[in-house]
């Protein structure tokens, strides 16, 4: 029997607050509404992977060739599905991150200008990939004995199309502003099926990834607030802004204020009990000359978030905000919170 799996869009509501400090605050607004299914009348096809050097190559390769081919990676953390995080971050032009499952590569993420996502490049137009790789509203695939389609809405498509490569599948992620391609994420069957990125009509199992323990949860919480510190700083560097540098103290109000958003069920920057940021960065002993405050909720992991934010315009406007010099990032379950500060 097909089963249905809805995912939330999220649409944006901006506001500004005017403090002791400046503050720029960004509110996301929840939304459930489905937008309406339009066919393609183009082809599919699988793209061809051109370059021999592509990351989308290393699908399936084991640590061994990782090390021989980059070195140690800066970071190996943990994942909500199952694969750990091997983070290059070195060097913000070739970012990526693999995630590795089994002694095998299973996922990557590339986002740095100079990195390697051929037939593509970062940078490119979408109207040219468009031209390369036709998108499809509705992307099928049989795993095992189950049957499975993803089916994108109008702005997954404009945003975050999916396609077929002969070594698996890359998830396109897109500047709705400038329309072009800022990140990769390349995964294969299962980590597809795991993260279930797009609505999703199947027969058979859910693929689904095993369950964390509350110290599991706790480090890959850690893990994916300094992910998406990292990946802030890439998406800064395309932009030729200065690096933004972790503030713990910012980090700590952020993580309070997702893990206060989640226990007492509300999403927004002002909370019932701790106040606005503001108050809340004073009661952290957070000095500033200027604040902002971005927070999301639902996203798979960091590398989704920080995209979302980047399509919304007033977190966008956080995030490259050039007066900005430092930045703390906490991460409850499936709330989000980056705290900016300028000192």
């Amino acid at each position: 029997m097909k089963k249905l799996l809805l995912i939330l869009g999220l649409t944006v509501l901006i506001l500004f607050i005017d403090l002791y400090g400046k503050l720029l605050v960004s509110q996301y607004l929840s939304g459930s509404e489905k937008e309406k299914k339009v066919a393609l009348s183009t082809p599919k096809h699988k793209v061809e992977e051109t370059s021999p050097q592509a990351l989308s190559h290393l699908l399936g390769s084991d640590p061994e060739t990782i090390l021989s081919t980059f070195g140690e990676p800066a970071r190996i953390e943990p994942s909500s599905y199952n694969y750990d995080w091997w983070v290059y971050n070195q060097d913000p032009s070739h970012y990526m991150q693999l995630g590795i499952l089994q002694n095998k590569v299973v996922t990557i993420y590339a986002g740095g200008k100079d990195s390697n996502v051929s037939p593509f490049y970062i940078g490119q137009k979408y109207v040219d990939i468009y031209a390369l790789a036709p998108f499809s509203y509705e992307v099928a695939l049989e795993y095992g004995k189950g049957s499975y389609q993803f089916e994108l809405s109008e702005t997954e498509i404009n945003e975050q199309p999916l396609i077929s490569l002969e070594h698996g599948w890359a998830q396109l992620y897109f500047d709705k502003f400038t329309h072009q391609l800022m990140g990769v994420r390349y995964m294969d069957d299962e980590t597809l099926l795991k993260l279930r990125p797009y609505q999703l009509i199947y027969s058979g199992d859910l693929v689904t990834p095993g369950a964390l323990d509350a110290n599991q949860q706790k480090l890959v919480e850690e893990a994916s607030a300094k992910q998406v510190l990292d990946l802030t700083n890439v998406v800064r560097a395309q932009h030729g802004l200065p690096l933004l540098s972790w503030n713990e103290g910012a980090a700590q109000v952020a993580y309070l204020h997702s893990k206060d958003m989640k226990e007492a069920n509300y999403f927004s920057h002002v909370s019932p009990t701790a106040g606005t940021l503001g108050d809340r960065l004073a009661r952290g002993s957070v000095t500033f000359k200027m604040a902002g405050e971005n927070i999301a909720s639902n996203y798979n992991d960091s590398i989704a978030a920080v995209h979302g934010w980047l399509n919304s315009e007033g977190h966008r406007k956080n995030i490259l905000n050039e007066q900005f010099t430092g930045l703390g990032v906490g991460i409850f379950e499936k709330y989000y919170t980056q705290n900016f500060v300028q000192k």
